[in-house]
């Protein structure tokens, strides 16, 4: 996701770009606490710098085994 694009969801007129700044520290927040990952054209990025894109990290896929004890509790 493009941080422009949620800078227009919050933002309650057309002025979204009086937005960015709170979203990129919003960005910076979540990158430390692992909630979210950078990248810009496929490469991860570990610090926002220039243009990037928001991606939620990747799960592990949980093993049959976890799936089961999961699913009876």
């Amino acid at each position: 996701m493009c941080p422009s694009e949620v800078a227009r969801a919050v933002s309650t007129d057309d002025d979204w770009r009086s937005a960015m700044p709170i979203v990129h520290a919003a960005i910076d927040s979540l990158l430390l606490e692992g909630r979210v990952q950078l990248s810009w054209k496929g490469r991860p990025l570990k610090t926002r710098s220039g243009p990037y894109r928001i991606n939620l990290p990747a799960r592990p896929l949980a093993s049959a085994a976890q799936a089961k004890r999961t699913l009876r509790n």
